[in-house]
């Protein structure tokens, strides 16, 4: 495809963007190529077609990218709700229409009440909608979403139960055990069990321990040990009394 062609077919994908507001698109464009400008555009086109800015709703992944969408939203409402009409008006794809007292009274409509409009992230908006509709969320009408911090206060408070027993012996006998691995099991099963919850829709395989003993498992690192142990005993001048002679050995 030559660069004609390729200019020729973001100019009508501009000028679809823009004008077939009742239709869905997705759009795939590098960094710096306007898409967010486009979409500005795109709101702004609807609110002058009539559609209440409560009804228009933008979400982004960070909330740097909300805060600049708000204003440059904000900015482009109070644009067109001044803009004159102009006689000798040229259409432009990829650009909005020529202004009429209709849409800039719709402009400036949408401005008092561009906070009905929700410019935020995914997470926010799920948040939203479950604070809005718990009740077919099958949640708490309460519930509230928690920072990392306030999730390890959480993981602490239900570690304690286990260990006293509160969701029944045999786990509280699982946590005994796998204290008895860690230096400090507390720390282990905070970073543990946070990285569980972050990927709790994977399926997690785990390593079946093995039928062998311990002395059959280990066998190669005892016969070592034993092989120190051994030759320290058959040796005393090896044992260490901070001195030249026993320095000099070690």
């Amino acid at each position: 495809m030559n660069t004609d062609n390729q200019m020729q077919m973001d100019t009508v994908s501009r000028q679809k963007i823009v004008n077939n507001i009742f239709s869905n698109f997705f759009v795939e464009a590098g960094a710096g190529s306007g898409k967010t400008t486009m979409l500005v555009k795109r709101m702004v086109a609807m609110v002058e077609a009539g559609i209440d800015v409560s009804k228009i709703c933008a979400i982004t992944f960070t909330k740097a990218a909300a805060g600049e969408f708000y204003d440059r939203f904000q900015k482009k409402l109070i644009e067109r709700s001044t803009a004159p009409t102009e006689h000798d008006f040229i259409p432009v794809a990829g650009e909005l229409g020529n202004p009429t007292n209709d849409t800039r009274e719709r402009c400036l409509s949408a401005l008092n009440d561009i906070d009905l409009c929700f410019m935020g992230t995914i997470d926010s908006f799920c948040n939203m909608i479950l604070s809005e509709h718990p009740a077919k969320a099958k949640i708490p009408s309460n519930a509230s979403v928690l920072s990392v911090d306030d999730m390890k206060i959480v993981y602490k408070k239900e570690y304690s139960k286990i260990q006293r027993g509160q969701y029944g012996e045999n786990l509280k006998h699982l946590c005994n055990r796998f204290k008895s691995f860690y230096l400090r099991p507390d720390d282990v099963f905070l970073s543990a069990i946070g990285k569980m919850m972050d990927t709790r829709n994977c399926k997690h395989i785990f390593d079946i321990a093995p039928n062998a003993s311990v002395d059959e498992m280990f066998k190669d690192e005892k016969d070592l040990i034993l092989k120190v142990l051994r030759t320290l005993l058959e040796h005393s001048e090896l044992a260490y009394e901070r001195n030249s002679a026993s320095a000099q050995s070690w």
